[in-house]
């Protein structure tokens, strides 16, 4: 969610948001609110718990809405499952 606040200030700062061509969006990590992120051990179990599903989720409902098709997923060594769910989709 930090990522995407921070991204959506820069965006804000162009004239017209359909002039951006990255649009990103949160998915759960599987905690609550009020849970502490700097548990590593508890941010990775619910990590790997709950955002695949939800990632999974998310792409399959956009694909259904038509709405902006995903191109790419990065991610980085610890998200390499997102890799995997992008695969499914056919995404690079």
């Amino acid at each position: 969610m930090r990522v995407v606040s921070s991204f959506g200030e820069q965006q804000h700062s162009t004239k017209h948001e359909e002039e951006s061509m990255m649009k990103l969006v949160s998915v759960p990590d599987g905690l609550g609110a009020d849970e502490n992120r700097n548990d590593l051990g508890k941010l990775c179990d619910a990590l790997q718990k709950t955002m695949p599903k939800e990632l999974e989720k998310l792409i399959h409902n956009m694909h259904l809405k038509g709405e902006n098709k995903i191109s790419f997923i990065v991610a980085d060594l610890g998200m390499a499952w997102a890799l995997d769910v992008g695969r499914k989709f056919g995404i690079k």
